[in-house]
């Protein structure tokens, strides 16, 4: 989780070496490792204004998530998910 947690941090503090950072791992990454790289990605693609490529990735976050019955990663990625529809100003979805 510490290496999860310092990229998710880099994410709001550096976001772009964030982004080559998780895709750069993402190709291998599996089950949990896989959706905290997709929200390190989406939050860092909202930090840089990207909204819809942030929606994007973090709606696979929730999906994979769900898939796990992870219900505490689930929740953090809706909530990451929740701030960039925000952002989008769709307050419907």
């Amino acid at each position: 989780m510490g290496e999860s947690a310092d990229l998710l941090a880099e994410a709001f503090t550096d976001p772009t070496a964030a982004i080559e950072t998780a895709m750069g791992r993402l190709e291998h990454a599996v089950r949990a490792d896989r959706v905290e790289l997709l929200r390190v990605i989406g939050n860092a693609c909202r930090e840089l204004r990207r909204i819809d490529e942030s929606v994007r990735h973090l709606e696979q976050a929730v999906a994979l998530a769900g898939s796990l019955s992870d219900a505490a990663l689930e929740g953090r990625c809706s909530m990451s998910l929740a701030a960039s529809l925000s952002y989008s100003g769709d307050f419907d979805e």
